[in-house]
């Protein structure tokens, strides 16, 4: 069965209304990267997480680094 990821990555960058590429230009990272930290194959860097945070309103550390989980759909 396959798996879904609770991000809030990519809940607090709907939010902001913005697309995975928008994203990784203000941050500075490949839009690939916003999608593997999005799917939660890696977390992002502590320097990366922080500009996440600076570029998506809402967004906290502790969201990044605790809440990012796998369910079943």
């Amino acid at each position: 069965m396959p798996y879904r990821v609770r991000s809030p990555i990519r809940e607090a960058r709907m939010r902001a209304g913005l697309s995975q590429r928008q994203l990784a230009r203000q941050i500075h990272v490949e839009n690939v990267t916003i999608s593997g930290w999005e799917n939660g194959h890696y977390r992002p860097s502590p320097q990366r997480a922080v500009a996440l945070c600076r570029a998506l309103p809402g967004l906290t550390l502790d969201a990044i680094y605790l809440h990012s989980t796998c369910v079943h759909p």
